[in-house]
């Protein structure tokens, strides 16, 4: 349950963007002197939903592999 929740938690503080991984991010800005709009890009990851995803299997996964390790009894 904790790695489900870690992979949400840090899905969500990068942006919780539903797409695929970013590593850079699109920018509009304006020029100051001919009042033109462009696109300018700053390096930032954002983490996508396949980070998630795989946070979310491996929870399951190892949630589901502790049945076969579970304690002996005497």
């Amino acid at each position: 349950m904790t790695i489900i929740l870690s992979a949400a938690g840090f899905w969500l503080k990068t942006g919780a963007h539903t797409g695929f991984s970013k590593n850079r991010v699109e920018m509009e800005k304006v020029d100051p002197i001919t009042q033109i709009e462009y696109v300018d890009y700053e390096e930032r990851f954002i983490m996508g939903v396949e980070y998630l995803a795989v946070g979310c299997v491996a929870g399951v996964g190892l949630f589901g592999l502790s049945f076969f390790f579970g304690r002996t009894r005497s």
